[in-house]
């Protein structure tokens, strides 16, 4: 078996890169997952990915999401991102959200977290996990 698996912490949960061949595929994860990846991956004798950028020709999403935003939160980036594709101004989102404009504003600049009640609300709105938004 030609598979690598590397195990990549975020904030809140991780990802898991598998390679097979050329396909790479990155996927979010639970540390309880991770964990077993990898076991797994021991016990099959696979070694990690290379994790030095410049040892590959690829990077993972987060690598790219943080030379696109630098430190900006992802949830802060897909709020916008989901306003402004919806074509929706920051008070037009607080009306159907059922808060105030300031709130959006603040967590579009990344000085206000998404709380899971508002993060549900998010993604009911825009058909999407609540989870990407925490």
């Amino acid at each position: 078996m030609s598979a690598a698996a590397k195990m990549r912490p975020t904030k809140k949960t991780g990802t898991v890169t598998i390679q097979r061949g050329n396909r790479v595929t990155t996927f979010p994860a639970s540390p309880k997952f991770i964990k077993a990846i990898e076991e797994i991956r021991k016990e099959l004798h696979i070694e990690p990915i290379a994790v030095n950028k410049e040892d590959r020709d690829w990077v993972t999403s987060d690598e790219a999401f943080t030379e696109l935003f630098g430190e900006i939160s992802k949830a802060s980036v897909l709020v916008q991102g989901y306003r402004v594709r919806e074509g929706w101004t920051q008070n037009e989102l607080a009306e159907k959200l059922g808060t105030e404009q300031p709130i959006i504003s603040a967590i579009e600049n990344d000085r206000r977290d998404i709380g899971k009640k508002l993060a549900q609300k998010l993604a009911k709105l825009f058909h999407t996990d609540y989870r990407i938004f925490l």
